[in-house]
């Protein structure tokens, strides 16, 4: 992962005076078969302490031209572009609007 929301790693999710929420660091792997795995690291930050989290999620996608559509295994979707280069992923997350963008890894 290279940016969310346009901005470079880590990248604010959330942030309310002494409190934060970040994202450090994320993969995403597609597989040939047509389910894909992502691993987001996150950061909290709160008034005297500093926490790192782990989340991981999977499912299914499916290809049309440049366009996928990803459908997670709890029902979420979201959808991307691909340019050979970068995954440019949007998708909504508790009624917020996410963009991720991945790079290109073999």
């Amino acid at each position: 992962m290279s940016t969310v929301n346009g901005k470079s790693l880590p990248a604010p999710l959330a942030a309310d005076g002494s409190y934060s929420w970040d994202v450090t660091a994320g993969t995403m792997k597609l597989t040939s078969d047509g389910k894909f795995s992502v691993v987001t690291n996150y950061r909290q930050t709160l008034p005297g302490s500093l926490s790192n989290f782990v989340d991981s999620t999977g499912g299914t996608w499916t290809q049309t031209g440049s366009a996928l559509q990803f459908t997670g295994s709890d029902g979420t979707t979201g959808t991307a572009t691909f340019d050979k280069t970068s995954l440019t992923l949007t998708t909504t997350d508790a009624g917020a609007a996410l963009t991720f963008v991945y790079g290109n890894k073999k």
